[in-house]
């Protein structure tokens, strides 16, 4: 360790003395090291596992109708208690479903905050205990059990002040007085990003095929394969079809790891690439950094033939121009991280809001730092053995007869196949970058069919609380209309159920030109409710017919717009203005509405 440390002095003496090679080979390993660094720290982010006790034996259970093209489809809350109830491969089905809540304590303006509905067997599930207070029973989750809710703990402190006594406390959520009855633990935030849990009401008497939905997962029973719940599920699924052939016809059900439904693996193996892509940089800088070590060494193989001489052994000099090496390599280290943190930050801002799971952060943490000491004795290693070698392994007596001549035609030799090499590496890097920014034009190419440049959405939910009857809610969204468009930087303003980019919002439909026998057989299709302008306020042309306007009221004749897709899917070669569909199942008593755009 002595020897160690006082070769890496005479490294950094070395460094010193020749600043402009080493600024120059510090920043070349600098950006490689920051840029694998931070490609790294947002794959380690993205890839990290389910922060929660053996995660290998979470799963997920979703269900999927390939006839009409849906996959992942929640469960329903009936399907949901029979497959609970009958299952054997699991400890326990559980299950959940997110909402934005607003809460309201004893004073101050109400709080819009992500929270979930969750089954009692939730947080035991996964292996999590309250922090403070106590979790939710079976009773809680029965129709008529006392409103309850769970405070998340940033929460807890930020709202609340992190009050000791807060289990026990009231607060208003959406409208209704919940007793607080427990605080989960700091960083918990299950599903997503939820601030509160409330219990996820069961009703014994739901209907097959009801509309509300849950999302369900579970925890295998201890050695117990992934395989057997697959197996018991379709069985159980099956079961379910052959007593309610109307509700649960040609469906069936998919158990997966919850690890694989969060991150698929072949976007794992994607990400992966990514950082072995950009590693190409830092071994283009290393081989930089080579060539330069390998010109300072053949300055120097005098010095080094003296040293020989008076007995030095090729390790300890192999061994001293390692510690150059090293000194070069842990200052571009320092600096790399630096520019890693940058890097990492800037991408962090950017898609901090689009990552959807709590546990997926991009920072770096002792893993990453762990990866760039790695970095930096790889850039050791890559950067200074070569040269150490061939340095080192000149005939000493020639040199010192003539110093111009055997080992400069030697590093020569070697000098040029670094050069083939940084070009191979640099070619391949190219190539690369070059198919991944076709890609990314490829995917980019077709433009969107609607305005975004000083388009602002915003979120609007009305509790039916406050607003009871339908009459309230086109008041409010009629007032709120009117006020946004009487702003003088507004030019239009629109109301959608579903904003485009958002996902789909899908109903069975029939055409009136078809027969079907059966709710199964009929098509599906995404839609939404829409105001007036709400093609205007994005710049969109109809191709043909016309758009909503005031004479499309509740009173008046039922209308519909559809898009060109749907036109040429189902009625192919026919003009699709002026026929009528309707949506819902067959005996559902939605209107038949005229297709008018």
């Amino acid at each position: 360790m002595h020897s160690l440390l006082r070769d890496l002095r005479s490294g950094f003496r070395l460094l010193v003395r020749a600043p402009g090679l080493a600024i120059f080979a510090a920043v070349a390993i600098a950006l490689g090291i920051g840029s694998t660094t931070t490609i790294f720290s947002i794959t380690h982010g993205f890839l990290r596992d389910l922060p929660f006790h053996e995660p290998d034996r979470l799963i997920r259970v979703y269900r999927d109708h390939v006839a009409r093209n849906r996959f992942n489809i929640s469960l329903n809350a009936h399907e949901f208690q029979n497959l609970r109830d009958a299952q054997t491969t699991l400890e326990g089905l559980a299950g959940f479903a997110d909402y934005d809540m607003d809460l309201a304590g004893a004073e101050g303006r109400p709080q819009r905050v992500a929270a979930a509905a969750v089954t009692a067997n939730s947080f035991r599930t996964l292996r999590v205990q309250p922090a403070l207070g106590r979790g939710f029973l079976p009773e809680d989750e029965r129709p008529g059990a006392e409103p309850i809710v769970m405070l998340g703990h940033r929460l807890w402190q930020d709202r609340f002040g992190a009050d000791p006594a807060i289990a026990g406390r009231t607060v208003r959520v959406n409208g209704q007085q919940r007793t607080v009855v427990g605080v989960m633990p700091e960083d918990f935030q299950f599903p997503y990003k939820q601030a509160l849990w409330i219990p996820l009401e069961l009703d014994a008497s739901a209907e097959p095929g009801g509309s509300r939905r849950i999302r369900a997962f579970g925890r295998l029973r201890e050695d117990v394969p992934l395989e057997a719940a697959r197996t018991e599920f379709a069985t159980l699924t099956r079961r379910l079809e052959l007593a309610y052939p109307a509700s649960y016809g040609e469906i069936t059900t998919r158990v997966v790891a919850y690890r694989e439904d969060i991150v698929e693996p072949s976007d794992a193996l994607l990400m992966n690439i990514m950082v072995a892509v950009v590693a190409f940089v830092l071994l283009v800088a290393c081989a930089n950094v080579a060539n330069l070590l390998l010109v300072r060494a053949a300055s120097r193989d005098r010095e080094v033939a003296i040293r020989a001489a008076l007995g030095a052994s090729r390790s300890s000099l192999i061994t001293q121009n390692l510690a150059e090496a090293l000194a070069i390599a842990a200052l571009g280290g320092a600096l790399g991280i630096g520019l890693a943190q940058v890097g990492v930050t800037l991408v962090d801002r950017a898609v901090a809001d689009q990552i959807a799971n709590f546990w997926q952060r991009i920072e770096i943490d002792a893993t990453v730092l762990a990866f760039c000491v790695a970095l930096i004795l790889a850039a050791t290693i890559l950067a200074g053995l070569g040269p150490a070698f061939k340095a080192t392994g000149v005939d000493m007596n020639e040199v010192l007869k003539d110093a111009s001549r055997s080992s400069s035609l030697r590093l020569s030799r070697f000098s040029r196949t670094l050069v083939v090499a940084e070009v191979a590496l640099s070619c391949g890097l190219l190539t690369v970058a070059g198919l991944m920014v076709k890609g990314v034009l490829i995917q980019t190419a077709s433009e969107l069919d609607f305005a975004t440049e000083n388009v602002l959405t915003a979120r609007v939910q009305l509790r039916s609380e406050s607003y009871p009857e339908r009459l309230d809610i086109d008041r409010f969204y009629g007032e709120l209309l009117d006020r946004l468009e009487s702003r003088p930087e507004v030019l239009s303003a629109a109301i959608v159920t579903r904003p485009p980019g958002v996902s789909n919002y899908m109903r069975p439909f029939q055409t009136e030109s078809e027969s079907y026998e059966r709710d199964r057989d009929l098509p599906w299709a995404a839609f939404a409710v829409i105001s007036d302008d709400f093609f205007r306020a994005l710049d969109v042309r109809l191709l043909a017919g016309r758009s909503f306007s005031a004479i499309d009221h509740a009173e008046s004749e039922p209308v519909a717009i559809v898009n060109e897709r749907f036109a040429r899917l189902y009625f192919p070669g026919q003009d699709p203005l002026g026929r009528r569909i309707k949506l819902g199942a067959l005996d559902s008593e939605s209107p038949w509405r005229t297709i008018v755009g």
